[in-house]
């Protein structure tokens, strides 16, 4: 997986007093392992111990409300593993509640590309001459379209 999308980020430090202090900026890429390449003077051991442990763990742990019709009114926790598609995002949840750390990023730029659907071809020929398009629609007015003549059987 050598041709991972990547995209650059800014590492945002929130203060106790809701500043920011600019940590740093590098890159991330789609599984959510930062580079950091350029850290803010001063900063370089406190941004290198945060980046070595969010890119040491293999999961995180989110905090979600509780599900409509659930039990319990607590915060409901969930494992989301590097692997799985919402990881970037549970990544930058993680990331903020524990270090009070923002990852400006754009996720689109590395998001993974939609597979293409493969879906199976339709044969357009209906076989009696009729074009598909041609067809009404459940709930169409067809009153036009019926015939009185009688027919054989």
């Amino acid at each position: 997986m050598s041709d991972l999308r990547k995209t650059a980020v800014a590492l945002v430090y929130t203060v106790a007093d809701g500043t920011d202090r600019n940590l740093g900026s590098g890159t991330i890429d789609e599984t959510g392992i930062i580079r950091v390449d350029q850290p803010a003077p001063g900063e370089e051991n406190f941004v290198t111990k945060i980046v070595a442990d969010l890119n040491g763990r293999d999961h995180v742990i989110v905090r979600e409300p509780p599900a409509t019709g659930g039990r319990g009114a607590g915060i409901q926790k969930r494992r989301v593993t590097r692997d799985e598609d919402d990881f970037l995002g549970a990544l930058v949840a993680y990331a903020a509640r524990l270090y009070n750390l923002r990852l400006d990023f754009d996720a689109a730029g590395i998001s993974p590309e939609p597979a293409e659907a493969n879906e199976p071809e339709v044969d357009e020929d209906l076989g009696d001459g009729r074009d598909p398009d041609d067809i009404p629609e459940t709930g169409d007015d067809v009153s036009g379209d019926v015939s009185t003549d009688a027919v054989e059987i």
